[in-house]
């Protein structure tokens, strides 16, 4: 039943923003929106509505509370920030909440509580704030956003209670903004609901909490969440068989003791290294010993780029069109210079030394792949964990520090046929370098391998039965398949790339008012992330940050893009509430009478402007 209530226009100086989504790209938005609002003369008052299906305002299922403490961030905290450009806030906050936790990649969840606490202190911060009030809806779903046509008008969302309410409820919008977090994963959805499947956080800790010690479990993917939920079987003493399976197998790269940040020296800047720290060898794993303790910071580098520190793939300094092959040449080139760099230096002990140069070419890249589906898994983790514990820092670790604020650019000088190769034969390989595990963790992988609990599959084929799942794959070190049967399968292969079934932007695209990107996520202009429709054309009314943005950014997993979109949106969002007048005549919210103001969690007030209404009072 969806019941429209007349009521009163809203106030002309009031102009709505809705965000979908209240995880860490909402509440990135909204930080520095409302930062960017404080001090202008308005011409506006925002009224910010946020939808989240979820309980909490900022961690979203990436962060959550409820997530075990095996689960590790995949950056160093120090880097971990809602808003573009600030480090080491999260850094602090950990030191005073939980000064025993002293590793450089703390669980998941801890950041989720700092998003948490941010969140709770934006909304307070914006209670009675002339300018800004952000009302938070928790338990609430996007279902469609509708359009007439007209630039002019507004959006109408149309959402409801996740919680068995039926009736939908629909308000108008001046500006929508989707962070509508990861892209599901959309592989084996003939998988769910079948007993022993878990494909979400809630179902795969739900599928922990019921595991016997004995069970032979799988895992599909071998990247950071499948050594994730690894680690965490293993935290929770389960001695059955694990096996991991993917198309390549390959396990992440291991962290080394250092970092690489950017700090000022004078009016140059210099790439440096520092010492995170010496972690204790757990119970069980066995970390060679260093002859004496590294130095605490070493410079591996002065930056002779003329483009901080880019010698050939900063965007200034390349074509706007070029291939792949190309493109692989100026990155082999990028690390050589970073090689020769290191070797020119009085650090030998930063590691990069030891290097050795490839020939810039695609053939580099394609050696590289075949050595890395060639090699066995527990050969690949002792290697990354000896290199790790002697203090090696990796070229391609400088680079992709380098190369974080220009990947997007870069994605997009590449013509689509290149894209399509890239994606198929090459992505898995920078996915590999692109984030490392914690050395802790390597430590606990390399521990069940060599014990033969743990079995990594390359090649790797999944199928259900009424008893159960198959896997079906082979080693790296032998050529023959092997089948293996489990009795309970978790699916952390990642986010996917297309958005065509998920309910939510199915509707979007059918409509028109959204147009998916043939790599993934929907189009937009780079410039200002305006959704793009079917027909071609920008939406000024309707913005997109995060993981539905892939398909243009190739990279969506770094927080550091996620709030520097969001830093763009806001930039753009001001420009309404300090030029444009709202649009008039714009129905007031329309609401489902039954709805009541009950739900303790949310903390409403003069929200829908209906001064006379009870449910106000």
């Amino acid at each position: 039943m969806e019941v429209a209530v007349v009521k009163p226009p809203r106030p002309i100086n009031v102009r709505r923003i809705v965000v979908v989504g209240g995880g860490p790209a909402a509440l990135s938005f909204l930080l520095q929106f409302k930062s960017k609002l404080s001090g202008k003369p308005v011409a506006n008052r925002a009224e910010v509505v946020v939808l989240e299906t979820g309980s909490h305002f900022g961690p979203g299922q990436g962060f959550a509370r409820s997530q075990s403490p095996a689960y590790r961030l995949n950056f160093i905290r120090e880097l971990m920030e809602p808003i573009a450009g600030a480090t080491g806030n999260f850094s602090a906050w950990l030191r005073d909440v939980a000064p025993y936790c002293t590793t450089e990649y703390p669980p998941r969840r801890f950041f989720g509580i700092y998003l948490e606490q941010m969140g709770r202190r934006l909304l307070a911060e914006t209670e009675n704030n002339p300018h800004i009030e952000i009302k938070f809806l928790p338990h609430h779903r996007a279902i469609s956003i509708e359009s007439d046509g007209s630039r002019s008008s507004p959006l109408r969302i149309r959402y409801s209670d996740v919680n068995g309410g039926y009736d939908r409820k629909f308000l108008d919008a001046d500006e929508v903004i989707l962070c509508t977090g990861t892209i599901p994963c959309d592989k084996y959805r003939e998988f769910q609901g079948v007993e022993g499947y878990g494909h979400d956080t809630e179902s795969i800790r739900r599928l922990m909490d019921n595991l016997r010690g004995d069970e032979n479990v799988g895992i599909i993917g071998c990247r950071l969440s499948g050594t994730d939920v690894a680690i965490e079987l293993r935290k929770r003493g389960h001695y059955g068989d694990i096996t991991m399976g993917s198309h390549h197998g390959l396990l992440p790269t291991v962290n080394t003791f250092y970092t690489v940040k950017e700090v000022p020296s004078g009016s140059a800047h210099r790439q440096v290294s520092y010492l995170i720290g010496t972690p204790v060898s757990p119970p069980g794993c066995f970390a060679k010993s260093r002859s004496s303790p590294p130095p605490s910071s070493i410079t591996i580098a002065e930056n002779k780029g003329c483009c901080n520190g880019l010698r050939y793939l900063h965007p200034s300094l390349i074509p706007e069109f070029m291939s792949l092959e190309e493109l692989t040449n100026l990155f082999f080139a990028e690390i050589n210079a970073i090689i020769r760099d290191h070797r020119d230096t009085d650090t030998p002990s930063a590691g990069l030394a030891t290097e050795t140069r490839a020939t810039p070419s695609l053939a580099s890249y394609e050696k590289l792949a075949d050595y890395l589906s060639s090699i066995s898994a527990y050969k690949w983790v002792d290697q990354q964990i000896e290199q790790a514990e002697r203090g090696i820092i990796k070229s391609h670790r400088v680079l992709f520090f380098q190369l974080y604020p220009h990947i997007a650019r870069l994605w997009s000088r590449l013509a689509d046929k290149d894209k399509s190769r890239y994606l198929e034969r090459f992505h898995w390989v920078f996915l590999a370098f692109f984030t490392g595990s914690p050395l802790e963790n390597a430590w606990r992988m390399r521990e069940m391998l060599s014990k033969g609990q743990l079995t990594i599959l390359r090649d790797c084929k999944f199928t259900c039965d009424t008893n159960g799942f198959v896997m079906e794959g082979r080693r790296a070190e032998r050529k023959e398949t092997e089948s293996r049967r489990i009795s309970r399968l978790f699916n952390a292969s990642g986010p996917g790339r297309d958005l065509s079934k998920h309910p939510f932007y199915s509707k979007l695209f059918d409509s028109g008012l959204l147009r998916p990107h043939r790599f993934g996520g929907v189009e937009f202009e780079s410039d200002t992330y305006r959704a793009i429709s079917r027909a071609n054309v920008p939406n000024p009314r309707l913005y997109v940050i995060g993981d539905a943005t892939k398909g243009q950014t190739l990279i969506t997993s770094c927080l550091k893009i996620i709030s520097e979109q969001a830093n763009t949106v806001a930039a753009q969002v001001l420009g309404g509430i300090i030029e444009a007048p709202p649009v008039e005549n714009c129905n007031p919210v329309a609401r489902c009478s039954e709805f009541k103001r009950n739900d303790k969690s949310c903390k409403w007030t003069r929200f829908f402007y209906i001064p006379d209404s009870p449910m106000f009072s």
